[in-house]
């Protein structure tokens, strides 16, 4: 995206080897692992609400995240694509449900 590229290149936060998102410790990796177990419980219970369990699941899991990058790992900046990030889901999933869901 456009936007990430001029956050990047704004702030210098480098790109991170891989595809697939490390955490900054221990403790993130296990309150993930929560943040997961919770949302399929309530999957299970809630599926009539699906679309709305996973906004809420993406916007509380990059939450998360941002605030251990940003007490972790500061300096880096990382924080800021992830809050980045979570404008962009949000942005996307309310115009999909604008125009899809409201039929």
């Amino acid at each position: 995206m456009l936007s990430e590229i001029y956050i990047r290149k704004k702030f210098g936060i480098e790109k991170r080897e891989g595809f697939i998102y490390k955490g900054v410790n221990e403790l993130q990796r296990w309150v993930e692992g929560s943040i997961l177990v919770i949302f399929l419980i309530l999957f299970w219970f809630l599926i009539d609400y699906v679309f709305h369990l996973l906004i809420f699941y993406f916007v509380i899991l990059n939450l998360f995240r941002a605030l251990m990058e940003w007490r972790y790992e500061r300096e880096e900046k990382r924080y800021l694509l992830t809050l980045h990030l979570i404008i962009i889901y949000l942005l996307i999933l309310g115009s999909l449900s604008i125009f899809y869901l409201n039929e």
